[in-house]
């Protein structure tokens, strides 16, 4: 296998691995937490995940930044390390969400991120289930 080859399946692997992470979300609501460049407004009725959406977006930008959109591939990408990728991919969802930290792709500060809503009620719901997210 060339190195396009490996770079493209490499790139291909890490994307599949990040869409099996957050397989519980539908493919709008994966598109909404993976876009995170720039500004993003969610409209949708009652009950249809704009809450998940949202606390799964800031998590995934402040713990893998542009990670799923990113290019970047290692130089040292080897057969062994698609070979493990490819393992990852049955991985309990526990284990994967830290073996997907290796891809962090300028994650955001914590600090930098607003997130708006439009009642307190909501603002802490969303401070509650973000903080879950969080070890620490």
């Amino acid at each position: 296998m060339n190195g396009n080859a490996i770079a493209a399946q490499y790139i291909n692997l890490k994307r599949q691995l990040f869409e099996s992470y957050y397989g519980f979300l539908n493919g709008e609501q994966k598109k909404a937490v993976f876009q995170t460049q720039g500004q993003l407004l969610v409209l949708a009725g009652a009950g249809s995940g704009k809450t998940t959406v949202l606390v799964n977006r800031v998590g995934f930008i402040i713990k893998y930044g542009n990670a799923y959109h990113s290019e970047y591939v290692p130089n040292d990408v080897s057969p062994e390390m698609i070979a493990k990728m490819q393992g990852a991919l049955s991985l309990p969802r526990e284990e994967l969400g830290e073996y997907l930290r290796e891809f962090s792709h300028s994650p955001c500060p914590p600090w930098q991120v607003l997130a708006i809503t439009f009642t307190n009620k909501a603002a802490k719901e969303i401070k509650d289930r973000l903080a879950k997210t969080f070890d620490d």
